[in-house]
């Protein structure tokens, strides 16, 4: 019977020893995963994060590259208008056109002094913007300051219905928006615009 009692009693010990050495993997694994799972996600940072770095190098490289194109081509459309082109404003002759805003759509009645560019009426006429595009590259309009705010009286940027292309005149940048107050504090203004359903900087 006391061999008996011992095999028991060894079976017991064996079962006990089992149980530590279960309980010793499954935390050693636990530990492991959890390990593992922290140097994955450490890893997943970094490389977004040296991605973002790299993406706003990018951004920040193309920015800049806007802006010297942006400041060469206000100094050649200076240039053209000063040296090629004479524009006056008439003290008495009046217009009321229906402008738009483009961040809500709403049609305001404005009115303006006619402009004239060597001699011809500027709201409505193109040569001048068609001729600063071609020079520069880039999509030209000209804006007149009226009680309102900023009224776009010519450009070289079209509609983009396909039944008809009409050039995209008559918007009005309020007083309100940030763009006018940038250029009443005599500040360069240079963000985004959204109109005729596409992005303009």
């Amino acid at each position: 019977m006391g061999w008996y009692k011992n095999i028991r009693l060894f079976t017991k010990i064996q079962i006990f020893i089992s149980l530590i050495f279960t309980v010793m993997f499954l935390i050693s694994g636990a530990v492991l995963f959890f390990t593992r799972k922290s140097q994955i996600a450490n890893e997943y940072e970094n490389k977004l994060g040296a991605q973002i770095n790299e993406l706003e190098s990018v951004i920040n490289s193309y920015l800049k590259r806007d802006k010297d194109l942006l400041n060469l081509a206000v100094n050649i459309a200076e240039h053209k208008i000063n040296e090629n082109s004479e524009i006056v404003e008439s003290p008495t002759k009046e217009i009321t056109i229906k402008a738009v805003d483009p961040f809500t759509n709403k049609t305001i009645e404005v009115n303006l002094n006619e402009w004239r560019v060597d001699g011809f009426p500027l709201l409505g006429n193109y040569m001048l913007v068609d001729q600063l595009s071609s020079l520069t590259k880039l999509d030209v309009s000209i804006y007149q300051k009226c009680d309102k705010g900023y009224v776009n009286v010519s450009t070289s940027i079209q509609s983009s219905a396909k039944e008809r292309k009409e050039r995209m005149i008559g918007d009005i940048l309020l007083k309100s928006s940030p763009i006018v107050e940038t250029i009443e504090q005599g500040n360069q203004y240079t963000g985004r615009v959204y109109q005729n359903n596409a992005w303009y900087n």
